[in-house]
């Protein structure tokens, strides 16, 4: 008996292109709001504007890097001078003490699986 055909992931049919907007819209124009100053964790952000997602989506997005004063992205979220901040894992307490944040992706620059080990005695902490 042979096996049966490998047939392509359902992901693998949906359009790579994002949908396209009515040129005659104008677009939505969006603030992003950095945790730090521009660099490269920030990448994807960038590339997706210079290759035109956004606006392709109806988006006109401009990115903020973080203020001097060091205001956390959410605040400035929450006062209405961004649309979107990029956050740390404090959302989750500002959400329980309810404050009207969401979570939209979970974007991490480590990876969230670090390596765990029962150690046996003290040689495993040591490296011995």
């Amino acid at each position: 008996m042979e096996p049966a055909p490998l047939t392509p992931p359902p992901w693998e049919k949906l359009p790579v292109e994002p949908v396209p907007v009515d040129p005659s819209d104008a677009l939505d124009p969006v603030v992003l709001q950095l945790k730090w100053k521009h660099q490269f964790q920030f990448a994807g952000y960038y590339v997706a504007q210079q290759q035109g997602f956004y606006e392709a989506a109806g988006l006109d997005v401009s990115i903020v890097e973080a203020p001097d004063d060091g205001s956390p992205p959410v605040q400035r979220v929450l006062q209405g001078q961004a649309d979107f901040g990029v956050a740390t894992s404090d959302l989750l307490l500002l959400r329980s003490a309810g404050q009207p944040v969401v979570a939209l992706a979970a974007i991490f620059q480590h990876s969230p699986s670090p390596g765990v080990f029962v150690p046996t005695g003290i040689g495993d902490w040591l490296g011995a």
